[in-house]
């Protein structure tokens, strides 16, 4: 009897450990926490050609979910990012107010795989498709722009901020944050990439 007993035992052990080793843990992989729409706001030198360049407040309002990648829809996930609005700002005489975004929405996704080699702080590269700024004198930008999303300065819970560094597509338009935290979270929840 009791070597029946061990050898059911033993087998129960062996079926156990091969359940295990069969269905390994499963990643989880980044998503947005929580989904929703936020607004970031933050000083940026505007460059054009032949202009000043100008230093602003710039506004950028959208949404940010988690979907699924759209290069890999069957088996990939990504962050969105939707931007629908924003405004550029500054004092009467700096220029900022002839300045406009528009041709919103503005689109962006980051793939889980790339979100993944940021954890936990960032940077999180996002490319913003078909940015349009607008200058004086019927002077427009139309492009993409590298943004880099950052879930806090130096832990997850300081407030979450983009910075942007680089021209608007192939023209001599240039946008860059000019704050160490760039544009940052203004809405009363914050956004973390986790």
């Amino acid at each position: 009897m009791s070597k029946i007993f061990t050898l059911k035992t033993a087998l129960c052990i062996v079926s156990t450990a091969m359940m295990f080793t069969a269905f390994p843990a499963m990643a989880t992989s980044p998503d947005a926490i929580p989904e929703g729409t936020y607004t970031f706001q933050g000083e940026s030198a505007l460059t054009a050609p032949n202009l000043p360049t100008v230093t602003c407040t710039l506004k950028l309002t959208g949404t940010v979910s988690n979907v699924k990648d759209p290069n890999d829809p069957l088996n990939g996930e990504a962050v969105s990012l939707k931007i629908t609005g924003g405004d550029v700002t500054g004092p009467i005489f700096s220029g900022c107010n002839a300045i406009t975004v528009i041709g919103f929405p503005w689109d962006a996704y980051a793939t889980d795989a790339s979100l993944s080699s940021g954890l936990p702080l960032g940077p999180f590269t996002f490319t913003v498709q078909d940015v349009t700024v607008n200058y004086p004198i019927n002077q427009s930008c139309t492009g993409d722009v590298q943004a880099t999303f950052w879930n806090g300065q130096t832990t997850v819970g300081d407030t979450s901020y983009f910075t942007f560094d680089g021209n608007v597509g192939d023209t001599d338009c240039y946008v860059e944050t000019t704050q160490p935290t760039g544009l940052e979270n203004t809405s009363t929840t914050d956004v973390n990439v986790q």
